[in-house]
């Protein structure tokens, strides 16, 4: 009698650490899977954040090159317009002088 006490003592402790293990290993289950979706938001907000600044890089590089165009172009640029008026306006100051000396003789 006291063998089969022993016995069933046995198992009814080997049940129970059964159960305490399937619960310890829900748990971690659980804590494993919160974890997981933590970090897939994490990472797909820092993608997010990357897609951004990526975007706006590439914006940043085409409007630079579009100001780029815009000053240096080689017949209606700015650069080119205002060397053409530096020209037009020294031109017209040596046209001055002449003509001032022309006056003063």
């Amino acid at each position: 009698v006291s063998r089969s006490n022993s016995s069933s003592g046995r198992a009814g402790a080997t049940a129970k650490n059964l159960a305490s293990l399937r619960r310890i290993h829900a748990t971690a289950l659980s804590a494993a899977d919160a974890k997981h979706t933590e970090l897939q938001l994490a990472v797909s907000g820092r993608y997010g954040d990357l897609v951004k600044c990526s975007d706006g890089a590439v914006e940043m590089s085409e409007r630079a090159a579009e100001l780029r165009r815009v000053l240096l172009g080689e017949e209606d640029g700015v650069v080119a317009r205002l060397e053409r008026l530096a020209t037009a306006a020294a031109v017209a100051v040596e046209a001055g002088d002449d003509d001032d000396h022309d006056d003063a003789g």
